[in-house]
């Protein structure tokens, strides 16, 4: 009962919270719509609006563009703006009556589809700065994949930023509850290693993301320049649900007690899935409504489980109950309102966040309500098992008592297999230093290797002497490497190549040194300094040297090799010829690429590959 009146206590406190905000000037009733289904509709010749009657205006989801007539002929303007408490709208634009009547000057564009520097003033709400002119007649346009709801007020921009301090101030106190929730969860999870702590942690932390983007703060202190993002909203909504269904299957044990109806958990993941993939490639209206039915669907069929698994005896159900019909109440409240068929009023857009820290705290206690059943349960099987083992030690012991002569007969042989055994150790560990030896043969060699492979890449005081001005990145995955990098000079053309060998660690290494010793003689000996002419002849000498015509191996390289003229930091007379590599430069602030062949360094080749 203690648990229940706190309980009771945090959920008054939650759901009776001051409304802070003063006494303002609300537009709605002066507002008259226009539903302009072919977005092609001007502010000059807006005609057929309809009166407003609702306190917020809300249209839903629609595709449509808003047009709002806004009367403010009994309001002293000096310094106000007008608000759009929404700022998950995508693209809202102001317009007022130029200075002599006879035409319209259009505010800015700002919304969710654009940076949040775009805003007049920067809060989570659109502000409009209100011109006073002849004419107090004031037009709104409206477009927005998110659900259109529209709640006004007129006021001096003290008031405005006030009011945003206020509800910040609340949503901090809401944030904090979840954060403590997760927290305190995730020690308990680290403490017993049960993963129900692990996924109310998850839910906590994906439903308290939620309704940060859902009121604006997350564009507003994340993303403020990335509006993309906010198109991702079905994507928010769906996880806390998705996390929610997981989360309920291993609190409440669904695949113990009610094995059946447990099988429709992995069509609503399938579903939740479908929506997450479907936001992302790119479709919103439609992913957005059938996501707030799969929410408020999951809702129901988790708040079912929770009556069948306590119909069937699991105690833990009537806590998930008692919670999730707080919870779930505010949900529809707040699916309703979204799609427009219950008023938007202060109650209606927060009903979520009463509702979750309501549940969260609830959920928590259950949680604590879990340990104590799980401690019951093991203190009643470890009497059961205390029970069934005196029985069988009482059992054993006149076995044993039979047995003793047996064991006495079996003791000498046992010392026998005690000596094999201590054979077979001497033996192992006898294996273990041959094997500790052997590696460290193979470090040793590896080593060797390394200093060799290392030996044939060109010196610092080469590429400086040659290049003057150059960067090098040589990263090898192990000791020794495939990948190795070869500069010379022939008469005055520098040579420069980056080599890939086939392999890895000491094959690759291999390989290296015959590319190393191969383009040396090309280009030294045969003085060869056409990069296509260095490509041909290279797999010519591989193919020779590897006898990979008797061998059938296909081993070989890929290679990019530039040759150019050095000149005081410049090049002159650039020639790039590739084996399945590229040539990259920068010209006019861009990356150009120039590409190589398709085909390899040695091995047998498809004479159709270019």
């Amino acid at each position: 009962m203690k648990i229940y009146r706190s309980t009771l206590t945090i959920i008054f406190l939650v759901f009776f919270l001051p409304n802070l905000s003063a006494q303002t000037f609300l537009p709605s009733r002066e507002v008259e719509i226009f539903i302009d289904s072919t977005n092609k509709a001007k502010v000059e010749n807006l005609q057929q609006f309809k009166k407003n009657l609702q306190s917020i205006i809300n249209i839903g989801n629609t595709r449509a563009t808003i047009w709002l007539k806004i009367d403010l002929t009994n309001i002293a303007l000096a310094s106000h703006y007008l608000e759009v408490g929404n700022g998950m709208l995508d693209e809202v634009v102001f317009y007022h009556k130029n200075a002599t009547g006879t035409g319209f000057v259009a505010s800015k564009k700002i919304g969710g589809s654009y940076p949040k520097s775009h805003k007049y003033l920067a809060t989570n709400a659109l502000l409009f700065p209100i011109p006073e002119t002849a004419s107090k007649i004031y037009y709104l346009q409206v477009r927005s994949n998110f659900p259109v709801e529209i709640p006004l007020e007129v006021n001096k921009p003290s008031y405005f930023l006030e009011k945003a301090h206020k509800k910040d101030f609340f949503l901090g106190a809401y944030l904090g509850i979840m954060f403590v929730m997760s927290l305190y969860n995730l020690f308990v999870y680290f403490s017993v290693r049960d993963r129900v702590y692990l996924y109310y942690v998850l839910y906590v932390c994906t439903i308290g993301s939620f309704y940060l983007h859902l009121k604006g703060y997350m564009f507003d202190m994340f993303w403020g320049e990335m509006p993309a993002l906010n198109f991702y909203t079905p994507v928010f909504s769906v996880l806390p649900v998705l996390s929610v269904i997981v989360f309920a299957r291993k609190f409440l044990n669904t695949p113990h007690y009610i094995p059946r109806l447990d099988k429709l958990f992995w069509l609503f993941v399938a579903i939740g899935v479908f929506c997450i993939v479907g936001n992302i490639a790119g479709d919103y209206v439609m992913v957005a409504s059938i996501s707030q039915f799969f929410s408020l669907l999951t809702l129901l069929y988790v708040f079912f489980c929770a009556i069948s698994v306590h119909q069937k005896g699991n105690p833990l159900g009537r806590y998930f109950i008692l919670a999730w019909s707080i919870y779930i109440g505010s949900v529809v409240i707040f699916i309703l309102q979204v799609s427009g068929a219950t008023p938007a009023n202060e109650f209606t857009s927060n009903s979520v966040l009463y509702g979750t820290v309501a549940e969260v705290i609830l959920l928590s206690f259950a949680l604590a309500y879990r340990i104590n059943l799980l401690k019951k349960e093991n203190i009643r099987i470890i009497k059961e098992q205390n029970h069934i083992l005196e029985d069988k030690v009482n059992q054993r012991t006149a076995e044993l008592q039979e047995l003793n002569q047996e064991i006495k007969a079996q003791n000498e042989e046992l010392l026998q297999t005690q000596e094999e055994l201590t054979a077979q150790r001497d033996f192992i560990e006898l294996q273990k230093n041959k094997l500790e030896a052997q590696n460290t043969k193979i470090k040793s060699s590896i080593q060797a290797s390394k200093i060799i492979q290392q030996s044939i890449l060109t010196s610092e005081q080469k590429l400086k002497d040659i290049l003057e001005n150059y960067f090098l990145i040589y990263l090898p995955k192990d000791e020794v490497s495939g990948d190795f990098y070869w500069l010379n000079r022939a008469n005055d053309v520098a040579i420069v190549a980056c080599i890939d060998c086939t392999g890895h660690g000491v094959p690759g290494a291999f390989m290296t040194t015959i590319a190393n010793s191969l383009l040396d003689r090309i280009v030294l000996v045969e003085e060869q300094t056409s990069p296509a002419q260095i490509l041909t002849r290279l797999h010519e000498l591989v193919y020779q040297t590897l006898r990979q015509h008797e061998t059938t191996n296909n081993n070989g390289m890929d290679l990019a090799i530039l040759a150019f003229k050095p000149s005081h930091n410049t090049m002159t007379d650039v020639l790039f010829a590739g084996a399945k590599a590229n040539f990259y430069y920068s010209k006019e602030n861009t990356i150009q690429t120039v590409k190589g062949a398709r085909k390899s360094v040695g091995g047998e080749q498809n004479p159709q590959k270019i």
